[in-house]
């Protein structure tokens, strides 16, 4: 029986319940990630030792899961839209844990039917190829490889699914729904199991130290943070996400009121930080005065690359997610 070594990973957290006191909010995080840094540093190990590289599971638009004995693995890369599949065991055995690595996806929501076409998984079977893989333990093993396409529109297919609790919550904290979709498709590519290294988790990458803690805070009145097991379901984890946006574009909307340039100083805070976007405003750098499209071209002028390709994409997947919407822009 394959069990999925991530997803057990994954559910692990330092707690039974899904917070902790104002009082043991810093400690509580502080057992979690050095816990979470041991289970990482103890499959890394266990991984290299077969397959002699190390599990990039902290490519948070890839799923990665390794079966019990580390036989096989499966990825679903889920920004260009692959689903890979290898194994140790022979080509007969590889198809047979391949049917059961992909009954595994669809049960646990990784993947919809629809993403996959029967026609090409059994294309994929026919074409199978082999190499050969030293360990770090000094065995040679032949390894079997299955490269299978997702089907065409399977972003648009993970949007659907989670449309209806984008919706809900869009309405409840009054944000624009195609803002909370481009997040979300920016952040994970729809990857319910997305995990960063630095700790961000589920859909939205939420912090829960940070974005979690505020927007608890926010909602209880106590100082609370989430763990990993509530971040993981996509429901709190969109509505975590949902209201630090709403957050987020209260800071900005005494000044510039619901505009476009709220939604572009609420985009750059999601990854940059509200505090370092709050000082370009304060160094008068990005002014209360700008139209939209200098709000946006003055951002871009301010913030690191790595936000400036953020705003970018989120802006960009607004647009497509308008027409997927039907929403007048």
């Amino acid at each position: 029986m394959h069990i999925w070594l991530l997803i057990g990973l994954c559910m692990m957290t330092t707690r039974e319940t899904v917070m902790a006191s104002d009082s043991t909010v810093d400690s509580t995080w502080g057992e979690f990630t050095q816990q979470g840094s041991q289970e990482w540093e103890q499959m890394d190990r266990f991984v290299q030792k077969m397959w002699d590289e190390q599990p990039d599971f902290d490519s948070i638009r890839n799923f990665m899961a390794y079966a019990d004995d580390a036989q096989s693995r499966i990825v679903i890369d889920y920004e260009k839209g692959v689903l890979s599949f290898e194994s140790f065991q022979n080509a007969a055995k590889t198809n047979s844990s391949l049917d059961k690595f992909l009954q595994r996806a669809q049960k646990e929501k990784l993947l919809e039917a629809a993403e996959i076409d029967p026609k090409t998984v059994e294309n994929a079977r026919k074409n199978i190829t082999s190499d050969t893989i030293e360990g770090q333990d000094c065995q040679i093993r032949t390894v079997f490889k299955v490269r299978i396409p997702l089907a065409a529109g399977h972003v648009l297919t993970r949007a659907k699914r989670y449309l209806p609790i984008v919706e809900k919550y869009a309405a409840q904290f009054d944000v624009d729904p195609t803002l909370i979709l481009a997040v979300i498709r920016q952040e994970s590519s729809f990857n319910p199991r997305a995990r960063s290294r630095v700790g961000a988790l589920g859909l939205m990458q939420i912090m829960p130290q940070y974005a979690g803690v505020e927007v608890l805070t926010s909602l209880t009145g106590d100082r609370l943070i989430p763990t990993s097991e509530f971040l993981f379901d996509p429901d709190r984890n969109i509505m975590v996400g949902t209201k630090y946006l709403q957050l987020l574009l209260t800071r900005y909307q005494s000044v510039w009121g619901s505009g476009r340039q709220t939604d572009f100083l609420a985009t750059c805070s999601y990854n940059w930080g509200p505090e370092r976007v709050m000082r370009a405003i304060e160094t008068k750098r990005v002014h209360p005065s700008s139209t939209s499209r200098m709000v946006y071209e003055e951002l871009l002028a301010v913030v690191p690359l790595e936000t400036s390709d953020y705003l970018r994409k989120v802006t960009q997947y607004r647009e497509e997610f308008r027409r997927f919407l039907a929403v007048p822009i």
